[in-house]
């Protein structure tokens, strides 16, 4: 589990690719998204095939269960903040795509 909210570590090795062969370019990373987007940008430049995102829903609601390292806020003071959360977070997707 991701303790810190900022830190870019990899929890998981996915091993297998499509053809069920040996494979360590997947990975699972724990951390905050856009901070892991700026990293990995940074570090590999547009390299990302497919982008799945569960966004929040301006539901207006705290989730997660208190001291796991998954909690999260979907509170904003307006739609606004809510859409300009996205938008950030889109272009840094559209950048790391190939």
């Amino acid at each position: 589990m991701c303790k810190e909210p900022f830190m870019l570590q990899q929890i998981e090795n996915f091993k297998f690719n499509e053809n069920n062969k040996r494979s360590d370019n997947n990975m699972l990373i724990c951390g905050d998204n856009l901070e892991v987007m700026k990293r990995l940008y940074e570090q590999h430049g547009s390299f990302i095939d497919l982008i799945y995102i569960d966004p929040p829903f301006y539901s207006n609601a705290n989730y997660g269960v208190k001291g796991s390292g998954f909690e999260f806020s979907d509170k904003y003071s307006h739609i606004n903040a809510y859409i300009t959360y996205l938008i950030e977070r889109i272009k840094w997707m559209h950048k790391l795509l190939n």
